[in-house]
């Protein structure tokens, strides 16, 4: 995605320029740079993501207060279906 970008803007910059040789040199570099945001902005999603997981499946989402009542809750319907 953004190395696409970054590749364009490498282009343009480099044509800008007036120096004929430099977009070979700002467009990999551009794609480069992209390509690394990336993997930076998917990493950061992923570990985003599994946190989340993580703390549903521990309940650290929830206040001290708010899990001791969902507790309660739980077993006051565990003892009214028995």
């Amino acid at each position: 995605m953004l190395c696409c970008v970054g590749l364009f803007a490498g282009a343009i910059l480099g044509g800008a320029a007036g120096i004929p040789w430099l977009p070979y040199i700002t467009m990999p570099l551009g794609g480069g740079v992209g390509l690394l945001a990336d993997v930076m902005i998917f990493r950061t999603i992923d570990k985003k993501r599994k946190s989340e997981e993580q703390q549903k499946e521990t309940g650290m989402n929830q206040m001290c207060c708010a899990s001791i009542f969902n507790l309660k809750k739980k077993k006051a319907a565990v003892a009214s279906e028995t």
